[in-house]
């Protein structure tokens, strides 16, 4: 089963893996049946469906393309092991027939260090929800504003406050968010508000 492919790619590797003896179907994998399922990790909400197809009972392997830390929350997901996008054919159904054997498809090292990276993600995540949480609601106003485009003084002009006022709330956020510069608490905003 292929999840996430669309189009011209997912066609192709599914008529690409059938010529190769795979039976493959392009649908969402249910609890009512089982077997091996492709998820393609750039998709949005794959993480999410490596979860559901593994309690499900399927072997599930990602297809991946350079983010580690995508493929590690995958493996921490229930995914067995991944497949880099950019690997041949002969390569991925060599996988497919090992993962169909019950043989390990990913070395335990490399397993290892992909869960490693996913748990440092997750604790670099909650550091920063906790940072957020601490955060006043005038600070945290501050930062969407900035979050918006903008400065400082623009800021002080909306909300009627002194420059001065609203860099002192600008510097308790980066206090409470241990950022070194506005940049920095944009980046963990952003990635806690619009993840």
């Amino acid at each position: 089963m292929v999840h996430g492919l669309h189009d011209l790619l997912g066609t192709s590797l599914v008529t690409a893996l059938y010529a190769r003896g795979f039976e493959v179907v392009a649908t969402e994998p249910s609890p009512d049946s089982s077997g091996i399922v492709l998820v393609d990790l750039d998709v949005p909400g794959s993480v999410g469906a490596v979860e559901r197809a593994s309690s499900d009972g399927w072997i599930v392997i990602g297809l991946a393309g350079d983010d580690r830390a995508t493929v590690g929350a995958a493996i921490a997901a229930g995914a067995i092991g991944y497949f880099r996008k950019s690997g041949s054919l002969a390569d991925l159904a060599d996988l497919l027939h090992d993962a169909a054997a019950g043989r390990a498809v990913i070395e335990p090292a490399e397993r290892e260090r992909l869960w490693s990276a996913h748990r440092a993600v997750e604790q670099q995540r909650q550091a920063w929800a906790e940072g957020l949480k601490r955060l006043s609601s005038r600070e945290y106003e501050m930062l969407r504003l900035l979050d918006e485009g903008l400065r400082a003084s623009d800021i002080a002009e909306r909300l009627f406050l002194s420059i001065a006022t609203v860099r002192t709330h600008i510097q308790n956020v980066l206090n409470k968010l241990e950022a070194g510069s506005q940049e920095k608490a944009l980046t963990i905003y952003r990635s806690m508000v619009h993840q």
